[in-house]
């Protein structure tokens, strides 16, 4: 997991993809290659940092409800791998696959 959150190739790909307006999306600890300081720095106040509810059950294929996912511009992200499927359908979403 270290080589990849520090991985300078990594990032600079992240940061291409930003700067080009390419969809971006991560999950759990991905985000953290997204340049936390970065995200961060984009809120226009602190309180635009949503957590979400507790996850307390995992998502399914047949049950998207107690996924949570944050979705701004290119920008997906999601909090752990029970929101993967969630997660996975807004990606879908995203790069407008889903027509």
């Amino acid at each position: 997991m270290r080589e990849y959150l520090e991985s300078p190739r990594v990032q600079a790909a992240i940061v291409a993809f930003f700067a080009a307006g390419k969809p971006v999306a991560a999950i759990c600890h991905g985000t953290l290659v997204a340049l936390q300081t970065e995200v961060t720095a984009a809120l226009a106040r602190p309180d635009d940092f949503v957590t979400g509810p507790l996850p307390l059950r995992r998502d399914g294929p047949d049950d998207l409800a107690p996924g949570f996912v944050v979705r701004d511009g290119a920008w997906l992200s999601a909090r752990w791998p029970g929101d993967a499927h969630r997660f996975a359908a807004a990606f879908v979403a995203l790069l407008g696959a889903d027509t």
